[in-house]
C-alpha cells in the first residue's frame, strides 16, 4: 500500500531549513572568493621619461615579521619588467631608486562560535522531527531532532573562520632630476633633561617622495599563504600603476 504524501509536512520542514540559511553557511556562501583592496595614502606624480630611462632600483626592507611578505620585491620587479622596465642592481644606474618596507603584516581569524545558527539547526531538526514523527513519537521526534540540529549547527559553524589580512607597506620613490636638489634634514636628539636639535642639508641629484601603501584581504577560511601571495600580487601592480 503506498504511503499518503504529507503537504503540510513538506512545507514545514521546507520553510524551516529556509529559517535556518543564515550564520556561517551565509558567511561561507558570501565569502567564497577573495576580496582584496588597496589604498594608497597619497599619490605620487613622476616625471614621464624616454624608454632609455626607464631603470628601477628596489631596496626591500620587513619589518613586519612575517617571512611571507620578505620576497615582495620579486612580485614588483616582475611587474615592471612586465611594463617594459629594465631592474637595476646598482643604484646609481637606475633613474628611479624604490626603497620598500612591509612594516605590519597581520592575519586575524574570526571563529564562528555557533551562536548564529545553532538556534536555527536546532528550529530545523524539531520541525523536521515533528513533522514525520506521528502520534506521541511527534514529542520525542521534535526533542532529538532539535538537539541533532542545533549540534549539526554548531559543526558547522566552528569549522568556519572569516579569515581577514591587513598589510601596510612604507614607499619612499626618488626620481633623477636634471638639477641638483637641495635638501634639509632636522634631527631631535634628547639625552637625560637636556634636548637639542641638529640640522643639516645635503645637495642631491634625486627628488623624493613618500607615501603608505594599506592592503586588506577577506575570505572565509583565509589561509597565510593564499592571502600573503594574493595581497602581493596586487601591491604590486598598484605600485607600478604610479609609473
Amino acid at each position: 500500500m503506498s504511503k499518503k504524501i504529507n503537504f503540510k509536512n513538506i512545507l514545514i520542514v521546507s520553510s524551516a531549513f529556509a529559517l535556518a540559511s543564515c550564520g556561517a553557511l551565509y558567511t561561507r556562501m558570501s565569502k567564497d572568493d577573495m576580496d582584496v583592496k588597496v589604498e594608497m595614502s597619497s599619490t605620487i606624480w613622476l616625471e614621464p621619461v624616454a624608454p632609455a630611462n626607464q631603470t628601477l632600483y628596489i631596496q626591500m626592507r620587513n619589518t613586519s615579521g612575517n617571512p611571507l611578505f620578505g620576497d615582495l620585491n620579486k612580485f614588483i620587479a616582475g611587474e615592471f619588467v612586465t611594463k617594459g622596465y629594465r631592474i637595476e642592481t646598482d643604484p646609481e644606474k637606475a633613474h628611479y631608486i624604490m626603497q620598500v618596507n612591509v612594516r605590519s603584516a597581520v592575519l586575524t581569524s574570526k571563529k564562528i562560535d555557533g551562536q548564529d545558527s545553532a538556534v536555527p539547526g536546532a528550529v530545523v531538526g524539531g520541525v523536521t522531527g515533528s513533522a514525520l514523527g506521528k502520534g506521541s513519537g511527534q514529542l520525542v521526534g521534535m526533542a532529538a531532532g532539535a538537539v541533532v540540529g542545533g549540534i549539526a549547527s554548531m559543526a558547522f559553524d566552528a569549522n568556519t573562520k572569516d579569515g581577514y589580512y591587513d598589510v601596510s607597506v612604507d614607499i619612499r620613490l626618488g626620481e633623477k632630476t636634471k638639477s641638483t636638489v637641495s635638501t634639509s634634514d632636522i634631527e631631535f636628539k634628547r639625552q637625560g633633561d637636556t634636548r637639542s636639535i641638529s640640522t643639516s642639508k645635503n645637495e642631491t641629484d634625486r627628488k623624493y617622495y613618500t607615501t603608505v601603501l594599506r592592503a586588506t584581504s577577506n575570505m572565509v577560511n583565509l589561509t597565510e599563504q593564499e592571502g600573503a601571495t594574493a595581497m602581493k600580487e596586487r601591491i604590486s601592480v598598484s605600485l607600478s600603476g604610479l609609473f
